[in-house]
């Protein structure tokens, strides 16, 4: 009876553990659970049909946006601009909208639709508007639990084109974020209250395009992030900021590793690591291939792969350990990128094309592709995937696609 008991809990942890990691993985922020783009989720579908894979639901009343959907086991949420004001809409998993809630104030220049995909963190909602509010939310109800200004409260000096554009980033109950002007660069929250654990020193600099990321080397974690003119990195405990470089560029640097990181700036890639004997980051490459200023890239194996401007070029692959490119295929445009182990998914940029594609070894095959037929505005909304679920962003309209390998 002892052994059937033990094994019934041995089965029931490793569901737990297995819908956690691996069959049915979350998207809890922008890019994913690392900030790589990366998707450890199972039993998807290796080719889609020519039509695509089927479509589940489509929700038009999320305001308009750049924003991604992120999600958990219950429902999907996402952020959009409707008239003068920024909201979170939680929508479940059949397409119902749950609730929706004003968070903070929209930007009024060039570029007004909201950009922030928002963060998910035991059970409560983290967004920041163009405008520099930023809100925790609780993530079942939509009751905004507390609320401040990054301009007000900080300082902090915004793009001058874009205003402020970030996705807030929790880790080990901090919420940190970006507040460089005059009085600091970078900032700790308590996750419960919003109180301030630490503030950086300040670089003098302005805030950009740029969320931040965490690197890890053994038990030390450091926080990787950009201002306008510098990147640099800061103990995620003490915020002491101990390196910083204007020889790097790109607002979209993308974790390959846990102690590196690729940017491109649309000239040419740069891999960059932590030396944990220096305490130090250091260039370990630079390439000479011209990337996507807004797609980002992914690293699946040994290789970095990313799309570019030039449609002569297209998708691009890079070695990790050189620098190199691998190959180049032209039948990919300038793309947003995410991936699972052995698959890519690339959205179309220019025009909404979403594609599958199968790594080779000596290049991709497309398995499959769609266009997006209905939403408006530049196709710039990077995808997600959840519980089994492709999301695809465009504009006012965010769409469900079931992905499952049946």
């Amino acid at each position: 009876m002892k052994n059937k008991i033990y094994y019934q809990s041995f089965i029931f942890i490793l569901l737990i553990v297995s819908g956690s990691n691996g069959l049915y993985a979350q998207w809890p922020q922008w890019r994913g659970i690392n900030r790589d783009g990366i998707s450890t989720e199972e039993n998807l579908m290796k080719e889609w049909p020519a039509s695509g894979p089927k479509r589940l639901w489509v929700a038009n009343s999320i305001g308009d946006g750049f924003s991604s959907a992120i999600g958990n086991g219950n429902a999907v949420f996402t952020t959009g601009r409707i008239d003068s004001l920024e909201y979170i809409t939680a929508i479940d998993l059949n397409g119902k909208v749950l609730w929706q809630k004003a968070f903070g104030r929209a930007h009024n220049g060039e570029w007004p639709e909201s950009r922030c995909t928002p963060a998910l963190y035991k059970d409560k909602l983290y967004a920041f508007s163009c405008f520099g509010d930023l809100a925790c939310l609780d993530s079942k109800t939509g009751s905004i639990l507390w609320k401040f200004n990054n301009n007000e409260k900080f300082g902090a000096v915004a793009s001058p084109v874009y205003s402020f554009c970030e996705s807030p980033l929790v880790v080990d109950d901090k919420v940190i974020l970006t507040a460089a002007g005059k009085q600091t660069t970078l900032v700790a929250l308590n996750y419960l209250t919003g109180e301030t654990i630490w503030k950086s020193e300040s670089l003098n600099d302005t805030c950009d395009y740029v969320s931040p990321l965490i690197i890890e080397y053994k038990d030390k974690k450091m926080i990787f992030a950009g201002t306008r003119k510098f990147y640099f990195a800061a103990d995620l405990n003490t915020g002491k900021i101990f390196f910083k470089t204007n020889s790097l560029s790109g607002i979209l640097p993308t974790p390959v590793n846990k102690t590196s990181v690729y940017c491109n700036d649309g000239s040419m890639g740069k891999l960059f690591s932590y030396n944990p004997e220096k305490n130090d980051f250091s260039f370990t490459w630079c390439d000479s291939v011209p990337g996507s200023y807004m797609g980002g890239a992914v690293t699946v194996g040994d290789k970095i792969f990313g799309s570019n401007r030039n449609a002569s070029i297209g998708l691009t692959c890079v070695d990790i350990n050189t620098g190199k490119l691998v190959f180049s295929n032209t039948a990919i445009k300038e793309s947003s990128i995410i991936a699972t182990k052995d698959r890519l998914y690339t959205y179309d940029g220019y025009n909404g094309k979403v594609s599958l594609l199968k790594l080779t070894g000596s290049n991709v095959e497309i398995v499959g592709s769609f266009r997006v037929s209905i939403g408006t505005g530049p196709y710039l909304a990077h995808m997600s995937i959840a519980k089994g679920m492709l999301f695809v962003r465009h504009g006012k309209t965010l769409i469900a696609y079931d992905i499952t390998q049946s």
